[in-house]
């Protein structure tokens, strides 16, 4: 509700229970596919018109509150995905193609490792903060670089 008030929207009062199987820290975006889903869910009840990219930043931000420096791929495709289809995502403006493909004959596995993912305790951070170090270094050298993906050499 912070991330909705701080983008200037009011949500009235409302009950919610969440619930599913997914197992602690599987790894399976669950924490961006609950954001997301609230957020759209308030969005309806509330009459709010949040638009999808809204969504994905407001739930990007939501992780953000509780320490995980995350993007938006998450996000991105939980909110813009179809089915039976692929995202090509361009993180650096949002922009996006869908693809539409054919799953005949193919069958998609997940498998519990039991390794679990603790985005908030593991090395992600450091390891964003450690690229964005780099980055900012670079930068001082080649002023046309605006992120990793313009290093060509």
């Amino acid at each position: 509700l912070v991330i909705l008030n701080e983008n200037g929207y009011v949500v009235g009062g409302f009950d919610t229970v969440f619930g599913g199987n997914i197992p602690l820290g599987a790894g399976l975006s669950s924490s961006a596919s609950l954001n997301c889903g609230l957020i759209y869910g308030l969005s309806e009840l509330f009459g709010l018109d949040i638009k999808k990219l809204q969504i994905v930043k407001m739930a990007q931000n939501a992780e953000h509150l509780i320490g995980l420096n995350c993007g938006i791929l998450d996000q991105f495709a939980i909110v813009h995905g179809e089915k039976d289809s692929f995202l090509k995502l361009d993180c650096r403006d949002s922009t996006y193609k869908v693809y539409s493909s054919n799953f005949d004959g193919y069958s998609l596995v997940l498998l519990d490792t039991k390794v679990k993912h603790e985005l908030t305790d593991s090395a992600y951070n450091s390891r964003r903060k450690d690229c964005e170090d780099v980055l900012k270094v670079i930068k001082t050298i080649h002023s046309n670089v605006k992120s990793v993906r313009d290093i060509t050499k």
